[in-house]
């Protein structure tokens, strides 16, 4: 990434990170508590370094803590880490702020018992994904959302092709992994206001149009049904399939 869309992507998250950091601890999908007592089943006793990259405001410090020795919590954004900071501040994590290329550069082979990164916008080639299993001496723990259905909203939205990357994770492996999915089903209300504003920039006028008579021909609500599935990848690199690290 040139160091101007770098700089554009930081300042987007600097402004975001609030939001974000509200919108995920209002969800209802319990993501956090799942992965935590899946990885405390999967590390029987605490590793000596453990590396959340693209570890944002946090969201997955606890559950990872306590799992290692020294906590090191990566991310490119200021105000990421600031509230990280801020929301654990009797955390002994070790923050760091750097982007994901920096930090790889900077650090040598095998530097880190484990590393996990959740969600990461910032693994993309087989190049990126490469480096972060250089730099990891045992096990590396990649999450994504893999599966995202919306009763309401699916029909008209585009295919999401952040959905296919985990698939492009697999494809680029020669190590042994393994995959552990977690889904989950939601339902929310959805007015016919929000709805509207919505797409009413994104639908033609009269496929809007439709949209509301179909999904709204009485009340002025509706539920959406929502179908989300998260996959863990964990990548072996001792050579150990199952077992514990």
């Amino acid at each position: 990434m040139k160091r101007d869309e770098l700089n554009e992507e930081q300042d987007f998250w600097d402004e975001f990170a609030g939001e974000y950091t509200a919108i995920q601890s209002d969800s209802q999908v319990n993501i956090v508590g799942d992965i935590s007592a899946y990885l405390a089943g999967e590390i029987s006793s605490p590793v000596d370094t453990l590396v959340d990259l693209a570890g944002g405001s946090g969201k997955y410090l606890l559950g990872l803590e306590s799992l290692t020795k020294k906590y090191i919590l990566v991310d490119f954004s200021k105000e990421m880490i600031r509230l990280a900071q801020t929301s654990f501040p009797m955390s002994q994590a070790d923050f760091q702020l750097m982007d994901q290329a920096s930090f790889l550069s900077r650090t040598s082979n095998q530097s880190y018992d484990v590393l996990f990164s959740a969600m990461n916008p910032a693994i993309r080639t087989k190049k990126d994904l490469n480096e972060i299993l250089r730099i990891t001496k045992k096990r590396v723990y990649l999450l994504r959302l893999v599966q995202e259905e919306e009763s309401l909203f699916s029909p008209f939205e585009e295919e999401n092709d952040e959905l296919k990357l985990m698939a492009r994770y697999k494809n680029w492996l020669d190590t042994p992994y393994q995959s552990h999915y977690f889904t989950y089903r939601v339902e929310e209300v959805i007015t016919k206001d929000f709805f509207y504003d919505y797409y009413s920039d994104q639908l033609a006028p009269v496929v809007l149009e439709q949209a509301i008579q179909q999904i709204f021909p009485v009340q002025d609500t509706a539920i959406n049904h929502k179908l989300l599935t998260f996959e863990l990848l964990s990548i072996d690199l001792e050579d150990c399939k199952g077992g514990q690290v």
